[in-house]
């Protein structure tokens, strides 16, 4: 059920979370991350649950500097999708996650993760 909250979320960890819409939903994701170029360590995406088609992903294009490290990229934004079954995806590697940042953390430790609410 939405407003999902995954902040604050380590190294290593990884989650799989069921969004199910009942309508056509446009929903509000806040993410930070940790995303270099076209590499991506710590970051999120959305896909139909029916077929595993990406329908919403952090990447260096869609994020902006979240402040610290350069390294840390924040996403902000809206996506709205058709009544359906979606699987939030969130992933962290092995360093520079909440509690453990190996260079400068973001301007707000407290948000590295993400959080998805419904409108």
């Amino acid at each position: 059920a939405l407003p999902l909250d995954l902040r604050r979320h380590t190294n290593n960890q990884h989650f799989d979370v069921p969004i199910v819409l009942d309508a056509e939903t446009t929903l509000q994701n806040t993410a930070d991350g940790e995303i270099r170029g076209a590499n991506r360590y710590d970051y999120a995406w959305i896909a139909r649950a029916e077929d595993g088609t990406v329908v919403w992903e952090m990447t260096s294009e869609n994020t902006v500097y979240a402040g610290g490290a350069p390294r840390n990229q924040r996403f902000d934004g809206t996506v709205t999708l058709p009544a359906g079954t979606y699987v939030l995806f969130v992933r962290s590697d092995d360093s520079h996650a909440f509690g453990n940042f190996v260079s400068d953390p973001p301007e707000d430790p407290n948000a590295w993760g993400i959080v998805v609410e419904g409108e």
